[in-house]
This record gives structure tokens, sequence and C-alpha cells, in this order.
């Protein structure tokens, strides 16, 4: 895999479920990765990598789940 994701922290009531979500955004890459992120509604915390720094990407259901302090 050569892409830009670094990390992938997908939040799921079953960890077997979220180490599965993790793994295949993962290997999709940081923007087809997102992308099904959002289709599935899934809170999903990114780092990717730019160039000189990492930058932080965060679906609007992980932002809920960290607002509502779960």
């Amino acid at each position: 895999m050569q892409h830009k994701l670094a990390s992938v922290t997908v939040i799921h009531k079953n960890c077997e479920n979220a180490d599965a979500y993790a793994t295949a955004i993962d290997v999709m890459g940081p923007k087809e990765g997102y992308e099904f992120a959002l289709k599935m509604k899934l809170p999903v915390f990114m780092i990717v990598r730019d160039s000189n720094s990492f930058i932080e990407k965060m679906t609007p259901q992980f932002e809920d789940f960290i607002m509502k302090g779960n």
C-alpha cells in the first residue's frame, strides 16, 4: 500500500467489526476510506501524512461521540 494514511481508529460496539472496518479503510486509503466511512455513518478518526506534518480527519459521527463524552 502506498498512500498517506498513517492511522485509522473506528469506534464500534463490537471490537471485531471495528478492526475489520479500520483495516478496510486503511486499505482504501484516505480519500476512498473517508468516503466509505461517511457512507456507512461510522465514527472514524484518521491521521493522514502531509509533506512535513500530519492532518487529523474525523467523521461527524466521531465528532458526536467525542462531544457526548461516550
